[in-house]
């Protein structure tokens, strides 16, 4: 694009459609879409694994202090 053109940025879908396939289907002529809600599923297991994550280093900092 030329520098003074708008600049397009984002995913491109056929390099993550295989990781995240409920967020990137095909329309009739074979174009990838973006679903939104196709992630919540994604999104709620990677914030699951965080608050585990989270307890987990919370609780080792509870045990360290009491001691």
């Amino acid at each position: 694009q030329e520098d003074t053109a708008k600049k397009d940025k984002g995913f491109i879908a056929q390099e993550i459609v295989d990781s995240f396939p409920e967020a990137y289907p095909q329309d009739d002529k074979g174009k990838y879409m973006f679903n939104p809600s196709g992630m919540v599923v994604y999104l709620m297991k990677a914030l699951q694994e965080a608050v585990a994550k989270i307890e987990t280093l919370e609780a080792k900092v509870a045990a360290l202090e009491a001691k």
